[in-house]
């Protein structure tokens, strides 16, 4: 459907459109539906409701609610890549209905360039960055082998756990989901338990 989609819109204005999409089952009737940006385009929000041939569409602005602001969109869009993969075992999807992430070739490269110097300075197991929420989060995957080549991560994985001792704890609280854990043994207990339950639903 994405794909027919993006040709209709690429014969009509010469080029497609920059996008990040993720896919959702509506949770009574299992109808699949997206969520997600449309990059820097020129195509008419008319034109979206035009070429689109199956089912409503619903479009804003990023910025055009201001108590709503760019970080909570993007937050609450990036929140279905997860959904139904973890949490409470009873909240768990099949694997045949999880999401998919239909994005544009390229998306976020032009980060690389001007702070790759942050990153080949970092010594830590993976190369964190800022989420647009102020969070410290881990530079993802295809960013990594942008900054990065495999022998230069395999070097930061060797060079983190040389210098870890086993005997390390992190220091409380730890998370499953939302619920918390003050007591470490009692977390990993849970996420044994937990293991033990994916393991009988999938098998793995």
């Amino acid at each position: 459907m994405v794909r027919r989609f993006l040709e209709r819109v690429r014969k009509k204005y010469g080029k497609s459109v920059r996008h990040f999409l993720v896919t959702e089952r509506g949770d009574k009737f299992n109808r699949l539906h997206f969520h997600g940006f449309f990059i820097n385009t020129d195509v008419p929000p008319n034109d979206f409701y035009n070429l689109w041939y199956y089912g409503f569409v619903k479009i804003a602005g990023v910025d055009s609610d201001p108590n709503r602001p760019l970080s909570q969109r993007i937050s609450y869009c990036t929140s279905y890549v997860t959904k139904g993969k973890k949490g409470v075992i009873s909240n768990v999807i099949p694997p045949e209905n999880w999401p998919l992430v239909l994005v544009s070739a390229g998306l976020g490269k032009q980060y690389v360039e001007p702070n790759i110097h942050i990153h080949t300075n970092q010594s830590v197991l993976f190369p964190l960055a800022f989420d647009v929420t102020g969070k410290v989060r881990s530079l993802p995957r295809y960013l990594r082998q942008k900054v990065f080549d495999e022998q230069q991560l395999k070097s930061l994985k060797d060079d983190y756990f040389a210098n870890q001792s086993e005997d390390v704890i992190p220091d409380p609280p730890y998370f499953i989901g939302t619920r918390q854990f003050d007591d470490y043994t009692a977390y990993l207990s849970e996420c044994e338990l937990i293991r033990l339950e994916y393991k009988s639903i999938y098998g793995k």
